[in-house]
């Protein structure tokens, strides 16, 4: 296996374990996580299961496509969270370039 294809998986499984950690820290305490992102209970328990179901399938079943929709993902919550908490909106555009950036080197690695 050559030094790129591991350090695509290293990066894919990385993205696969942080979704999964915060959908599960999304719904253990869904008060404390939505309340440092400035959301509600029931809207921090959509995005913990969303996160679980996208970093589960990550794990599974990487592809570019998957994590291009990761990447509309995190854009959908800068853009959700730039008025409310724009330090956790700036970390969400962070997450999204890097899904955008791994799901293009993905897509050409195949």
């Amino acid at each position: 296996m050559s030094h790129r294809r591991v350090a695509i998986a290293l990066g894919v499984g990385a993205r696969a374990a942080c979704c999964i950690a915060f959908g599960i820290a999304a719904l253990r305490n869904p008060k404390r996580v939505g309340g440092s992102c400035g959301l509600g209970v029931d809207a921090t328990r959509v995005m913990g299961v969303r996160d679980l179901v996208v970093g589960t399938l990550l794990a599974v079943r990487p592809s570019a496509g998957l994590l291009a929709a990761r990447a509309a993902i995190d854009a959908g919550d800068t853009i959700l969270l730039a008025r409310r908490t724009p330090t956790v909106a700036a970390i969400a555009a962070a997450f999204g370039l890097a899904n955008a950036a791994l799901a293009r080197t993905v897509a050409r690695s195949r």
